[in-house]
């Protein structure tokens, strides 16, 4: 995968149009489209200030995840809405392993709640 394919992946997972990334990061409407090998110093250091989630390393090497582990989420003005930086320490996979430790808690919440319906039941 290149550097623009990276770049067009990242696009899409944020749900932003390729103009919209071009604009936040003071690209030149076509830049995206345009690059061959990568992007230079300058412009690198727009798109990675515009977006501290994400990797240095897998934007410009392909190694690693899309999105830093301890990404710092900031409004336009660098804080949050009490005027605090927020880290949050967790990676995708933590997240995930999360989910999954919620959905089978839940599946077995659902069964004791049908065991507990059958009982109810039979005593109708």
């Amino acid at each position: 995968m290149t550097v623009k394919e990276r770049v067009y992946a990242f696009i899409e997972f944020k749900g932003i149009s390729v103009k919209k990334f071009e604009e936040l990061c003071s690209l030149s409407n076509g830049y995206i489209s345009s690059m061959r090998k990568g992007f230079g110093d300058d412009k690198l250091n727009n798109v990675l200030t515009m977006f501290p989630e994400l990797s240095r390393d897998w934007l410009i090497y392909g190694e690693g995840e899309m999105l830093n582990p301890k990404v710092v989420q900031n409004n336009q003005h660098g804080d949050n809405i009490h005027g605090h930086s927020v880290t949050v320490n967790k990676t995708e996979k933590d997240y995930l392993e999360i989910i999954k430790t919620q959905a089978e808690q839940l599946s077995k919440s659902q069964e004791q709640i049908d065991r507990l319906l059958s009982i109810i039941e039979r005593m109708k």
